[in-house]
């Protein structure tokens, strides 16, 4: 049987050995937001997907286990005028977690944010991209130094030390441009890193792939969870948020109107198999 949690509640353990003592646990947090952008000058950033984590066999007994379910990270708005166009980062997405209270957390951490699009005299440093279970994809901006538009580190290879048949899903996001108006970086994934920068100005990079198939709504349903967020391109489109519950990266965005907003990174979700 499987218990899914689209949103945070419990999970109770009412008689000894019932559920054979072990369970199966999949969890992933909230995918990041993506970035602004302005059409000519560049594209916005990819938000990173939430980290993920299975344990294959968690040991449990009678209790009641919290469930924490991490929303999505807010993609961040442009602001309209000239130059340098300071957009701000992309929200980081909120953890997920499952809490045994004997006590201990696993912990799958949200995704960075996709980075801004920044000149040096503005704020430059929030050019990187955000750090999270998976990172955010760096921003660019002409001639300044190329350590503030790093892709975001990926925390969640970082959790849950020392916990028996688990693996951590996460990747770093891409690298971002200080040389070429439109070098942005996608958001990295949980099946790995986002794409760097490339020219011509304004190139769609995308996000690092999400793992397919671990978990299911139900039979015959097969989701891809943990995909990181593309840039924006010509003529993207509206905004289209991540899609809800599966920890996504947002969407960079870079088309009209302006001022734009880079798009929502999806929720997260937890599964419990017994």
């Amino acid at each position: 049987r499987s218990h899914i949690f689209t949103s945070s509640g419990t999970f109770e353990v009412t008689a000894p050995g019932g559920l054979g003592d072990t369970i199966e646990t999949f969890a992933i947090g909230g995918g990041g937001g993506g970035s602004g952008g302005f059409p000519g000058y560049g594209p916005g950033r990819g938000g990173g997907a939430g980290g993920a984590f299975v344990v294959t066999s968690y040991p449990v007994s009678v209790a009641t286990y919290p469930i924490s379910v991490g929303a999505g990270g807010a993609g961040a708005a442009t602001g309209p005028g000239s130059p340098p166009f300071a957009t701000g980062r992309g929200t980081a997405g909120g953890d997920s977690t499952f809490t045994n209270p004997s006590p201990q957390v696993l912990t799958a951490a949200g995704g960075g944010g996709g980075g801004d699009y920044d000149a040096p005299s503005a704020v430059a440093p929030n050019s990187s991209g955000g750090p999270g279970g998976c990172g955010g994809g760096g921003g660019g901006y002409p001639g300044a130094p190329s350590d503030h538009y790093a892709g975001g580190t990926a925390t969640q290879p970082d959790q849950n030390p020392g916990v028996a048949n688990l693996i951590n899903y996460g990747f770093a996001g891409g690298t971002g441009d200080n040389t070429t108006f439109g070098g942005g970086g996608g958001g990295g994934g949980t099946g790995g890193v986002g794409d760097n920068y490339s020219s011509p100005t304004n190139t769609v990079r995308s996000g690092g792939p999400g793992i397919p198939n671990v978990y299911a709504y139900g039979p015959g349903t097969p989701v891809t969870y943990g995909a990181g967020g593309p840039t924006g391109g010509p003529n993207t489109g509206p905004t289209v948020d991540a899609t809800y519950s599966t920890g996504n990266g947002g969407m960079g965005w870079l088309t009209n109107p302006d001022p734009s907003r880079g798009a929502n990174g999806g929720s997260g979700i937890v599964i419990v198999r017994y």
